[in-house]
């Protein structure tokens, strides 16, 4: 029960730190990006499109990086 006490502060904390951080607003911009990307004229700009993909790497990497945790977590609260 104690290392199930310890997951759930975790849990909380985590939680707590993806709203501080914001990452549901990394997702909409992750979300917005892509949508960008996936139009023709976005490659018109070559500086503009390196941009762009720049920052689509970043905030895949971030989101990931959070929702593998929360994940993470979870699972082990169910063991």
């Amino acid at each position: 029960d104690e290392i199930r006490a310890r997951l759930n502060a975790l849990n909380e904390r985590v939680q707590q730190l993806m709203v501080r951080l914001d990452v549901a607003a990394a997702e909409i911009e992750l979300a917005n990006l892509e949508r960008l990307a996936a139009e023709g004229d976005l490659w018109s700009d070559a500086e503009h499109a390196r941009a762009t993909t720049r920052r689509l790497t970043e905030l895949r990497d971030e989101v990931s990086r959070w929702r593998t945790l929360e994940a993470r977590i979870a699972d082990a609260c169910e063991l």
